[in-house]
C-alpha cells in the first residue's frame, strides 16, 4: 500500500501528514520525486529504468498487487 499524497499548493507537507496518520502498513511514495524530472510538464511518468528502481526500493515485484491512495 502506497500513500501517494501530493500537495500542489499551500498546505501541510504530505510527508508530515503520512507520519501523523496513514493506512496501517502503507509506505509513503513521494510523487514529486517519482516522476520524470526532465519533463517540462508536472507529474509525468518517469522513465522505465527510474520507475523500476523506485519499485525495487519499495521491494515491489511484478507479482505484487499495489494499492495507491492519497488524502
Amino acid at each position: 500500500i502506497l500513500d501517494c499524497t501530493v500537495n500542489m499548493g499551500a498546505g501541510e507537507d504530505p510527508v508530515f501528514l503520512h507520519h501523523r496518520e496513514h493506512i496501517h502498513g502503507a509506505k509513503f511514495l513521494d510523487l514529486k520525486l517519482a516522476r520524470d524530472l526532465a519533463s517540462p510538464y508536472p507529474m509525468m511518468m518517469p522513465p522505465k529504468e527510474y520507475f523500476i528502481m523506485i519499485c525495487k526500493s519499495f521491494d515491489i515485484r511484478k507479482s505484487h498487487t499495489v494499492v495507491c491512495y492519497d488524502t
